[in-house]
């Protein structure tokens, strides 16, 4: 093992998982780069790995249309933003509910 390795195995870890989609796959890299974002977006990745995928879409000339016209994309977008909005209203019920007396 190389002193590289042993300092970030995460990173070259995901190095080689990259390394290797990018050689076996058939897609186009925009395809590849709509695929890794809907997949991204499917399972509510964090923050961080959109940051780390953003860059190399826009090089690949993906835009925020061709995200949101995803069909994938879209509607997870759009779940979760209705998520948050649900979650929301429950909370602000619950408040309501604390404040006046009610119990939670």
């Amino acid at each position: 093992m190389n002193g590289d390795t042993a300092d970030t195995p995460v990173l070259d870890t995901l190095v080689d998982m990259t390394t290797a989609a990018l050689e076996h796959n058939t897609l186009s890299p925009r395809e590849l780069m709509l695929v890794r974002l809907a997949a991204l977006i499917a399972v509510d990745a964090p923050p961080a790995s959109y940051l780390l995928n953003a860059g190399p879409a826009a090089d690949m000339g993906v835009t925020g249309d061709d995200v949101q016209g995803c069909p994938r994309c879209g509607r997870a977008a759009r779940g979760r933003r209705r998520r948050e909005h649900h979650a929301g209203l429950r909370l602000r019920h619950r408040r309501r509910r604390v404040r006046d007396g009610r119990g939670r």
